[in-house]
């Protein structure tokens, strides 16, 4: 399998159970040359330190269906309202 630029989804177990915050320590990404994913730190961490990742921007809606949770203060938040115009 190789991935290229084009944005991709898909199930990665292990990784989902890194927990996600703005504040990220690690970043992941495909290994085309090794065929699997990666973890990288992006700073400094020490033995015992939580290891944390980003699920990326989204919304109190996404990450509650898609992840189990929602975040306070969570500035992504948004309310999708649906309004049906009557036919005049």
């Amino acid at each position: 399998m190789e991935i290229t630029d084009n944005l991709t989804y898909g199930f990665n177990p292990f990784l989902d159970m890194l927990n996600h915050d703005d504040n990220f320590n690690v970043e992941w990404q495909f290994d085309n040359v090794n065929g699997g994913m990666s973890l990288a730190a992006n700073r400094d961490l020490t033995a015992g330190d939580e290891v944390i990742t980003t699920y990326g921007l989204k919304n109190n809606q996404n990450f509650l269906i898609n992840y189990g949770f929602s975040m306070p203060n969570n500035v992504e938040n948004q309310l999708r309202l649906v309004l049906k115009v009557p036919k005049a």
